[in-house]
């Protein structure tokens, strides 16, 4: 057998910067094996997000590109119908330029946030002063649902709840932590 092929993933040990204590550190597999950047990624929103709480999560370059995703979870592109007070139009939606666009401004899309074509209410957003000094954090919701996003430097992490699945339920709490402390680590981490 070739030595490469013999060598098992190395795992890092991600704590201090998460918040967590040298005990609960979480571990996160490193895979550099050929694996692309997108696969790495794809290692924190699994052991970070979803194993944090959160149902579904996904981390998005703030120059609007998708980094990675649970399976769950999309930003789409679609036309529907939206209303104003005076009037009901036709609108096309991107929900990953909406989102990039609503984050850096600090302004809602005319068309509301909306994930996974799910409009979600903003309850509370804060632009530069959020929890553990992250560039923005916004915490919305939809019936049951909910999703809280945080800035780091150079990318959005999002996480979803969903309170009414019968099989896995989430909550707001556990993912408001979760996407907060991912994106304080990579904001400490240069991202």
């Amino acid at each position: 057998r070739d030595r490469q092929e013999r060598r098992r993933p190395q795992r890092k040990r991600m704590g201090a910067a998460l918040g967590c204590t040298p005990n609960d550190a979480i571990e996160v597999e490193v895979k550099d094996e050929g694996n692309s950047s997108a696969e790495g990624w794809k290692n924190y929103v699994d052991q970070q997000l979803i194993a944090g709480g959160c149902s579904d999560g996904m981390i998005v370059g703030l120059k609007g590109e998708l980094w990675a995703k649970s399976p769950g979870i999309a930003l789409k592109t679609y036309s529907t119908v939206h209303q104003t007070e005076s009037a009901k139009s036709n609108v096309e939606v991107n929900e990953l330029a909406n989102l990039v666009d609503f984050v850096k401004t600090g302004t809602k899309p005319d068309v509301g946030l909306r994930i996974n074509q799910v409009k979600y209410v903003v309850v509370r957003s804060e632009k530069g002063t959020g929890k553990k000094d992250l560039a923005f954090v916004c915490y919305a919701r939809h019936e049951k649902t909910g999703v809280a996003i945080a800035v780091a430097k150079t990318c959005i992490v999002v996480g979803r709840y969903n309170e009414a699945d019968k099989k896995n339920p989430t909550f707001a709490g556990a993912t408001n932590t979760a996407v907060e402390r991912l994106a304080t680590y990579l904001r400490d981490q240069g991202y």
